[in-house]
């Protein structure tokens, strides 16, 4: 996946993650709507200035926006998890670890 794709996919779900529509996100940056569909279907980039407007807008950095491998979701964020236990699973220490971890945050 290009870029401008990963870019797009990343604003919108960060949109989505804040129930903010496409039109109220526009609106905050002081861009028109269909420059933001552009933008998050891939099919253009933002300027540096509006950049700026969606990490503000957004409420985020701007690391965090290019962050692509960020997990939102519950079902992904469960599997993901589930993944790194399974890479540990033969090691009781680890296991202890992260046992004693999560105990501690819940």
């Amino acid at each position: 996946m290009n870029i401008k794709k990963q870019f797009g996919k990343r604003v919108a779900q960060l949109r989505k993650y804040q129930n903010i529509s496409q039109e109220k996100l526009a609106e905050m940056c002081g861009i028109n709507v269909n420059s933001l569909s552009y933008i998050e279907t891939g099919k253009s980039f933002p300027s540096y200035e509006t950049l700026e407007k969606l990490t503000k807008a957004l409420n985020i950095t701007s690391k965090e926006l290019f962050n692509f491998d960020e997990i939102i979701n519950n079902k992904d964020l469960l599997n993901a998890i589930n993944a790194k236990v399974q890479i540990v699973k033969d090691d009781n220490e680890k296991l202890k670890q992260i046992y004693a971890y999560l105990d501690s945050v819940i």
